[in-house]
């Protein structure tokens, strides 16, 4: 008797053992190593990319598929249609269907691979400015909690403000130069339905971006400075006319690249040497409008009048250990019993944006430390 291997299985367990699997290249080994896996694949496509495109965004799959509709409708279309758009596209339940069109799946599919991709760049990056704040506040860190894996609300809340992200870049970069207002007012519209610390989940993705691209920007400087006149990067960083590469005219530049999407960005982190440089030069515009401006008008803030504590969802004197999704984020409250939250600004360090604060859970945002100095404060 031959003994059963995973190979002989039925079609319909075998169908099973790939709609479980979370990740594009996952499948895509499995689909190389067996030829049978891959005869089964092909007779289910439709139904398995549309289960692994739910398995990539478990808690935050209508993020997703808000960024990828945004990204497919037509750049041509009026900004007064594309308003209305914006207006019905958030209470949209298409995404709940059993099965979607092959090209949606396709594209969420994608989108999730850069996602998966920056969700460990962004939090790797506030990790290694968590640690730092403990050392030059002398904090008392437990280090075993902050280097554990993302806990499913913190994962949750990174995807969802990239999602997000993605989202606002596509809406606010016009087809041409006609109508740049007209799209920005889109985007603004799109911020008015979230709350401040959802508003703060976007600025935490904007400035980790600007922070990468800061470092980036750096690199070409060095290049640059460091190469020979026969050096591509020499020649190119002085023939691009109206960039002043070596000026204080980056910000302006770094926050005009995070419009252009997700995909470009990771391009430009993982490119070197002259590619890198021709990504950048090629592609930067001080004369485009980033994501800067339209977060600090999308972020209502709250009035001497209007204290957050006082609407119904949690007590101002009570421990805030809200760790639900759609909670009000601890560490936003935690900021903001002081109005210590950072404001919304050109600047790229902004303290608390830089630790992520926004995104932890209330373990890790005890772990860190700040809510044991905070009480220590308040008992001298």
């Amino acid at each position: 008797m031959t003994t059963p291997t995973i190979e002989t299985l039925q079609p319909e367990l075998q169908t099973q053992i790939m709609r479980h699997l979370s990740s594009g290249p996952t499948l895509y080994s499995l689909l190389r190593a067996s030829p049978r896996f891959y005869q089964v694949f092909l007779s289910r496509k439709e139904y398995l990319l549309a289960e692994l495109a739910r398995n990539q965004f478990p808690h935050t799959f209508a993020n997703a598929w808000d960024a990828v509709k945004v990204s497919q409708f037509p750049r041509s279309i009026p900004p007064e249609i594309a308003s209305d758009f914006v207006s019905t596209f958030m209470d949209d339940d298409s995404y709940l269907q059993p099965t979607l069109p092959l090209s949606i799946s396709i594209a969420i599919c994608s989108l999730g691979a850069n996602v998966q991709w920056f969700v460990h760049g962004l939090w790797a990056d506030c990790l290694e400015n968590i640690k730092r704040l403990g050392q030059l506040a002398g904090l008392c860190q437990d280090l075993a909690v902050l280097e554990s894996p993302l806990s499913p609300i913190e994962f949750g809340r990174i995807q969802r403000a990239l999602c997000r992200f993605a989202t606002l870049a596509c809406l606010i970069t016009p087809h041409d130069d006609s109508d740049r207002g007209a799209y920005w007012r889109l985007g603004t519209r799109y911020l008015a339905a979230f709350n401040e610390d959802e508003l703060e989940e976007i600025g935490c993705v904007r400035d980790y971006l600007i922070r990468r691209l800061w470092r980036v920007f750096e690199a070409i400087e060095d290049d640059a400075i460091q190469a020979n006149e026969s050096s591509p990067v020499w020649r190119m960083a002085r023939a691009v006319p109206g960039r002043c590469w070596f000026s204080t005219s980056h910000p302006n530049y770094m926050d005009s690249m995070t419009i252009l999407g997700l995909p470009f960005l990771r391009e430009v982190f993982e490119s070197k040497g002259m590619k890198r440089a021709d990504l950048v030069m090629a592609n930067s515009d001080a004369r485009r409008r980033g994501i800067a401006r339209i977060l600090c008008s999308g972020n209502r803030g709250f009035a001497n009048d209007d204290d957050p504590f006082d609407d119904g969802r949690f007590d101002g004197t009570a421990d805030f250990t809200c760790d639900s999704l759609d909670d009000f984020s601890s560490g936003w409250i935690y900021a903001n019993r002081g109005r210590l939250a950072a404001q919304h600004n050109r600047k790229s360090r902004k303290g608390y944006r830089d630790w992520g604060y926004v995104m932890l859970d209330h373990k890790r945002l005890v772990a860190t430390g700040v809510l044991e100095k905070e009480s220590a404060a308040s008992s001298q």
